[in-house]
């Protein structure tokens, strides 16, 4: 299975980028519910390390923090597709 760990964003900040989306020319719309901020990509990994490292998260505890969204582009080249 290919998994990310990711952080879950407030309903504002993800109704705010549907919007800005749904204005782009270019890629798909992705549901507000799906939206995240992908921490890191741990690539393919088996059922068994996929539990380990959600067992592992569980255990991390941090403050909340601000955090301020400036901009945003596209990849693909000159035919972006993201």
């Amino acid at each position: 299975m290919r998994a990310f760990l990711a952080l879950s964003l407030p309903n504002f900040v993800t109704e705010t980028l549907s919007a800005l989306a749904s204005k782009l020319p270019v890629g798909r719309l992705v549901p507000p519910d799906n939206m995240h901020l992908t921490l890191t990509f741990l690539g393919e990994v088996s059922d068994t390390t996929l539990e380990a490292a959600h067992e592992a998260m569980e255990t991390v505890h941090a403050p909340p923090f601000e955090l301020q969204l400036h901009g945003f582009g596209t990849l693909g080249g000159h035919v972006p597709k993201i």
